[in-house]
């Protein structure tokens, strides 16, 4: 596969395979870090585990943080593909939009207030992504993401 093969996949396929891409890997990620504490009424228990701020839901490891190197690289590859796919497609609307949700949602989950849980914002940027893919995907099924 040559460069410009390979350009060309990546503005058909790009957003849509990296959409798929990323929801096997939150999947994964979800299946062996998501906790949920027991929703108790015993002050002391609330207490400890500070609920009223960071609630019942929980990832393993820091809260408030990604701390998932593998989380952190996909995030990153979408950051990259978006950009890409923003520089390339900047003249095809819906390109541009799928590209710009792709890219919203990889850099929330890096974004502040960091005192606050992170499943929120891991929340929102899944679905941003998958929207975005979605979109890219239904480019594809209508054919109006041809490159040329």
């Amino acid at each position: 596969m040559n460069k410009k093969q390979l350009s060309n996949w990546l503005l058909k396929y790009g957003a849509a395979a990296y959409g798929g891409m990323f929801a096997l890997v939150t999947a994964i990620f979800f299946k062996f870090n998501f906790y949920k504490l027991n929703d108790t009424a015993n002050i002391f228990y609330r207490a400890k585990h500070n609920i009223s701020k960071l609630g019942l839901n929980r990832l393993r490891g820091n809260v408030t943080q990604l701390n998932n190197p593998v989380m952190i690289l996909i995030l990153v590859v979408g950051v990259v593909l978006a950009l890409y796919l923003i520089v390339q497609k900047h003249t095809d609307l819906f390109a541009h939009m799928a590209a710009l949700l792709i890219l919203v949602g990889s850099v929330i989950p890096f974004m502040p207030p960091y005192d606050e849980n992170l499943l929120a914002r891991l929340y929102l940027a899944i679905a941003m992504i998958v929207v975005g893919g979605l979109v890219q995907f239904a480019m594809v099924i209508t054919y109006s993401a041809d490159p040329n």
